[in-house]
């Protein structure tokens, strides 16, 4: 039979170097590293783990008290891993923290540095760890990358190539995501949580429903008060960037987004920010939906869509948004107006009017083009529109009451 793990520490100061443990994975599979309680500051330096159900595992220990009772033991900290390769484990590294003396049970300063995971089902999963980082390692042919159910911690300057299901998962707060190159995966950067920060990182070739069931796009939020900047979104066939579901007050700002199903989408996402964004060669620039609202959108470029600006829904709280003018598609600026009344417009560089629960407007004299809607009249009344020309737009004028 083979041994339940490799090595086995629960003693401060301990260096593991240079080993190669393959225990097997049939079945659920050995431990190659178990580190439990008191294990704290200890290295793994260089080690190869091929083939084991968990290559390292840092975890609590239940003692039992008088009485029977069990009780877990703090999980280890200060844990150090370098240069280490996981290949072919069902997990690479697996970190469950518990510190009763930690307002957040959590365990805390794991640094994961320039490591190789290659083929593992799935690389690295924590559970309550915090102020720890996982910088400069590679993460090739697997499926799950990096599986974070945590809190404040760094992910910074990793490389995740063509792993088949998740790049990024976050599930947690004060995160930090930054400067990661993301290739070929169904699921490329997903956090659900609140501050966390998604910056400065390239995420490509993201395959869409048709080719991976699980395709969730290139940055994916779910949450509030998140900040999403200075990204690259490169080839994705289904979303760029995706804010959804509860939350909101969220700022995307800064990012590019290159040849994708819908560039930015925000779906019952309210009072969000979107500032200074770059989209082209995509289906749809950017999309409001889902009774998405209260939200703010400047400076935003949309170019070479084939549409530039969509806000769906059929109430007046949808519409409730506030878009500036220098939001261009294809050079050609927005015209928003919510509850205005007795107003002339006549003539500009516009390229989409909304007018939203308006009383006494005059909209004359503009060609509009390549938007979902060319000029629409939301709940609005004694109003009037002459000399439109509308072109590839998806609707040219659309009278719509709420």
């Amino acid at each position: 039979l083979p041994n339940a793990f490799g090595v086995y520490s629960n003693q401060q100061n301990t260096t593991i170097k240079n080993c190669i443990i393959s225990l097997g994975i049939e079945g659920l599979g050995g431990y190659g590293i178990i580190l439990t309680e008191n294990a704290d500051n200890s290295f793994l330096i260089n080690n190869t783990l091929d083939s084991n159900g968990i290559g390292v595992s840092v975890q609590t220990e239940p003692i039992v008290a008088e009485g029977g009772l069990r009780i877990l033991q703090p999980a280890p900290n200060n844990v150090y891993y370098y240069g280490n390769t996981f290949k072919n484990n069902l997990k690479g590294i697996e970190i469950k923290g518990f510190n009763p003396t930690s307002k957040d049970y959590s365990s805390k300063n794991h640094t994961i540095y320039f490591n190789n995971f290659i083929e593992n089902q799935e690389a690295i999963v924590t559970e309550r760890l915090s102020e720890s980082s996982i910088i400069e390692n590679l993460f090739v042919d697997g499926e799950s990358g990096i599986v974070l159910f945590s809190s404040n911690n760094l992910v910074r300057n990793n490389q995740l190539i063509n792993n088949s299901y998740q790049s990024i998962l976050v599930l947690g707060n004060e995160n930090l995501i930054i400067s990661n190159f993301v290739t070929n995966y169904a699921w490329g950067v997903e956090v659900s949580g609140n501050n966390n920060s998604i910056q400065n990182n390239i995420v490509q070739n993201i395959p869409n429903e048709e080719e991976k069931s699980h395709s969730h796009g290139g940055i994916s939020i779910h949450g509030s008060n998140n900040l999403v900047e200075k990204n690259n979104i490169l080839y994705s066939t289904s979303s760029g960037i995706k804010i959804e579901g509860y939350g909101g007050g969220n700022t995307i700002s800064n990012n590019y987004v290159n040849d994708t199903l819908f560039g930015i989408i925000l779906r019952e996402s309210n009072e969000n920010k979107l500032l200074t964004n770059n989209i082209a060669f995509s289906s749809f620039g950017i999309v409001l939906t889902s009774n998405s609202q209260r939200n703010i959108l400047e400076g935003n470029l949309m170019n070479n869509n084939e549409y530039g600006l969509a806000i769906r829904g059929e109430t007046n709280e949808v519409f409730e948004n506030s878009i500036s003018q220098n939001n261009l598609i294809n050079g050609k600026g927005v015209l928003y107006h919510y509850k205005i009344s007795n107003k002339e417009f006549n003539g500009g560089n516009i390229g989409t009017i909304y007018c939203i629960n308006c009383n006494n407007v005059v909209y004359k004299n503009f060609e509009l083009s390549d938007n979902e809607e060319g000029l629409i009249l939301f709940n609005t009344s004694n109003s009037k529109v002459e000399n439109i020309v509308s072109k590839n737009n998806l609707n040219g004028i659309y009278v719509m009451l709420g």
